[in-house]
């Protein structure tokens, strides 16, 4: 059981497990787990896109191609005057210097003081790079 009591943010625990039934020859494996107790708040709930913070130059002769965030919508809540302003969220920076393949990073969004986000967890994103455009065609040679 895990004890809820005056609690505002999301609890992650450890509990132990047990079986409801005693038997001689049932044993469990693992004998705890990690469990995550979402805390929704009764308040204002607020759903913004994510944006992602791409800093730095990929490596020599690459691009980007695209950038791709998941999830690309957060729940939020809050004070309603700072909701109410709010139109996206970023991520913290994903710094691409001198990066010359596909980028996956997981990372926290950055949030106005007295925002938090509905769900807890960390969002993925993926930096598609390329062979930059070389600016010179066949025909021009």
């Amino acid at each position: 059981m895990v004890n809820t009591t005056g609690v505002n943010t999301n609890i992650t625990t450890k509990v132990s497990l047990q079986v409801s039934e005693s038997g001689d020859k049932l044993e469990l494996n693992p004998k705890e787990a990690e469990v995550v107790v979402p805390v929704v708040p009764s308040g204002l709930v607020k759903n913004v896109p994510v944006i992602a913070d791409i800093r730095g130059t990929p490596g020599v002769a690459q691009t980007v191609k695209s950038v791709v965030v998941e999830p690309t919508m957060v729940a939020l809540t809050g004070a309603q005057d700072v909701l109410t302003g709010l139109v996206a969220v970023y991520t913290q920076p994903v710094d691409i210097s001198g990066a010359t393949d596909q980028m996956v990073k997981d990372v926290n969004l950055v949030l106005p003081q007295g925002v938090s986000l509905v769900t807890q967890g960390q969002v993925r994103v993926t930096v598609d790079l390329g062979a930059a455009a070389t600016g010179t065609t066949d025909q021009q040679r």
